[in-house]
C-alpha cells in the first residue's frame, strides 16, 4: 500500500480494488495487505473497510502486516483501529514485526507488546519479535546478519527450506498448473498465501519483492484470467529465475527443477 523507497507514494483505490478482484475471481481465502507501512496510508481505514466488506461477503480473511509504529504512538488512529477490529473480530488478523536487529524502533514496539494484545485480544494480534529468514532482496542485502538469515545461503538446505525464494516457488507453481485458477489452488494446498506481489503502482511481481520479476499490472492480471487462453499466464510459464537474490545457485536450481 506504500512505496518502499518514496514514503510519500501510496496506492490508488483503484489499484487496490482492483487486487482484491483479482483474489476474489481465484477464489483465494486471504488478503494480504503490507507495505511499506500499511498504516501510514493516509486513506487506510477506508481500504481496510472495503476489504472487510469483500472479505466477508467472499468469505476470505485479512491479515495486515505491519511495524507497529503507529499503533503505538498515534493513541487516535489506535482507537479507531481498535473499533474497527471488535466489530470484525472473524476476518481480521494483525502481525507486528519488532525485530530489534531489524528496526530501529522496535524496542517501544516490544514494551507495548503486552498492551496491545490485551487492547486488540477480539482478533489475532501478534507482536513478532524475531525474524528467522528473510529474502535478500533489495534494501535487505543491507541488512545486518541478512546472510546468516537467509536459508537459501547455501544449496545443501533447499529442501530443508522449500518456501524460498518465493520467485522459485511460483514458478515451480506455475509450471504444474494449467491456468490462474489452477496455480491458485495448488499454492493454496502448499499453504502458500503470498507467492505474488502487487505494488503501490499495480505492478505485479513473480514474488514479494519489488525488486522480482514485473509480469504486468493488477488491471492485466484482472483480465487475463476471464480469457480462453490466458496469455499473461503463459507468460508468467515462461519466464526463468531472475538470480537477484544472490544467495543461491541460480544454474543449479534451474538444471535440477528442469526450469530452462
Amino acid at each position: 500500500m506504500q512505496c518502499s523507497s518514496n514514503k510519500d507514494t501510496f496506492m490508488s483505490f483503484e489499484t487496490f480494488k482492483a487486487a482484491l478482484d483479482v483474489q476474489n475471481k481465484l477464489h483465494a481465502s486471504l488478503y494480504l495487505i503490507s507495505g511499506g507501512e500499511p498504516f501510514l496510508h493516509p486513506e487506510f481505514e477506508d481500504f481496510l473497510l472495503y476489504a472487510i466488506e469483500q472479505a466477508e461477503k467472499n468469505g476470505k480473511q485479512i491479515a495486515v502486516l505491519s511495524n507497529g509504529l503507529r499503533l503505538v504512538r498515534d493513541k487516535k488512529f489506535q482507537y479507531r483501529f481498535k473499533r474497527i477490529c471488535d466489530k470484525h473480530p472473524r476476518c481480521l488478523s494483525v502481525q507486528i514485526t519488532a525485530d530489534p536487529r531489524f528496526y530501529p524502533h522496535a524496542e517501544e514496539i516490544i514494551k507495548e507488546a503486552g498492551f496491545l494484545t490485551r487492547e486488540f485480544q477480539k482478533v489475532s494480534l501478534v507482536v513478532d519479535t524475531k525474524i528467522h529468514h528473510i529474502d535478500i532482496l533489495g534494501r535487505a542485502r543491507n541488512l545486518p546478519n541478512a546472510l546468516e538469515l537467509s536459508c537459501f545461503m547455501h544449496n545443501s538446505t533447499l529442501q530443508n527450506h522449500p518456501a524460498n525464494p518465493n520467485c522459485m516457488n511460483c514458478l515451480l507453481l506455475g509450471h504444474q498448473s494449467s491456468s490462474w485458477q489452477t496455480f491458485q489452488a495448488i499454492a493454496e494446498m502448499n499453504g502458500r498465501h503470498c507467492l505474488m506481489l502487487c505494488d503501490w503502482e499495480g505492478k505485479v511481481h513473480v514474488g514479494e519483492s519489488m525488486e522480482c520479476q514485473e509480469l504486468g499490472t493488477i488491471q492485466e492480471l484482472l483480465a487475463d484470467i476471464d480469457t480462453e487462453n490466458q496469455s499473461l499466464f503463459q507468460k508468467f510459464k515462461g519466464m526463468k529465475l531472475c538470480g537477484k537474490c544472490k544467495t543461491y545457485n541460480v544454474d543449479s536450481i534451474i538444471q535440477r527443477f528442469n526450469l530452462k
